[in-house]
């Protein structure tokens, strides 16, 4: 970046050059909002730090591990995407983000100063060893006892139930990933806990866990419900890719969504929401928030933690 485009940067901003400086290298000094316009006036003149050069210059420190869970998967549509909207927020603070699987953890601490944990699970190990290793880091999805960011999981369960009961659904269900560590019960909890203050008992199907949540959705409702009716004329989904398989199970049994069932999920993923209901998360906006908070923390700054909001979005599934 020339002198003349610091000083128009610092002109607009209605700052010091050398707050221009510290806001693009991460420094402190500054508060959030003023870094925050600032980043957005260099954004404007079209100037982003240089991610090859604060490598050059910095080595490891610009590069952050995105740790994925133990039961995440890279071909997974919300990784996938997260990664894309980290990439985004990272680049912007001049940092360059790199995957790493779950068991990874070694190589992730010896090649980077700092992470972000995807898919975090009770009594983590990662945890653990990112605290011994004196090493910054954030998680997404799910609460602990450092920096972390989540979805309002339990506002969206709640949205959910709320709107099934709104539209006259009287039996309803949740449909939950079989999985004891899973980052989602919030969404079962706030949905159940809402349907009890109606006076009305919720179900549980339950979907395993694997590599294809669409797949093993539709099969599990298809092969539960083949040979006896289905019970529920109101579903909420943890996920959309679950929502997305459990729709084309109900179809094929013979059953319409939404005259005969209606249908809620949960993420507003690209293809698997097309004419789903569903509770949208800020991806973005988590992407976002995980990204100042890393500042943050390796800034050295006391625990910080962020609760994004979440919003019902309507289509014809409900």
């Amino acid at each position: 970046m020339d002198r003349k485009t610091i000083r128009e940067a610092a002109r607009r901003a209605n700052v010091s050059v050398a707050s221009i400086s510290r806001a693009l290298n991460n420094k402190p000094g500054l508060g959030e909002a003023t870094r925050a316009r600032i980043l957005d006036v260099c954004a404007e003149l079209g100037y982003s730090p240089s991610v090859a050069a604060r490598q050059l210059k910095e080595g490891r420190t610009a590069t952050v591990g995105l740790s994925m869970g133990m039961h995440d998967w890279q071909v997974n549509p919300y990784v996938s995407i997260m990664f894309e909207h980290l990439t985004k927020h990272l680049h912007r603070r001049g940092l360059m983000p790199v995957l790493y699987h779950h068991s990874e953890m070694e190589t992730l601490i010896a090649e980077t100063a700092s992470a972000i944990l995807l898919g975090i699970e009770e009594d983590d190990s990662r945890i653990a060893q990112l605290h011994e290793a004196k090493v910054p880091f954030v998680a997404v999805g799910k609460r602990h006892d450092g920096f972390w960011v989540c979805p309002d999981d339990e506002r969206g369960g709640i949205l959910a139930a709320e709107h099934l009961v709104e539209l006259g659904c009287r039996a309803l269900a949740c449909v939950e990933i079989d999985h004891p560590n899973k980052g989602t019960h919030l969404r079962a909890e706030g949905f159940h806990r809402t349907l009890a203050k109606h006076g009305l008992e919720g179900g549980t199907c339950r979907v395993p866990d694997s590599t294809t949540p669409t797949l093993t959705s539709y099969r599990t409702l298809r092969a539960e419900y083949s040979e006896r009716p289905f019970p529920f004329d109101g579903l909420f989904c943890e996920t959309d890719e679950i929502a997305y398989g459990v729709r084309t199970a109900l179809t094929d049994l013979g059953y319409r969504v939404p005259e005969d069932v209606k249908l809620v999920g949960y993420d507003d993923l690209p293809v698997f929401s097309d004419g789903i209901t569903t509770i949208r998360q800020d991806i973005s906006g988590i992407a976002e928030a995980a990204t100042d908070l890393l500042v943050k923390a390796q800034q050295g700054a006391k625990t910080q933690t962020r609760i994004t909001p979440v919003t019902l979005v309507r289509r014809e599934s409900a």
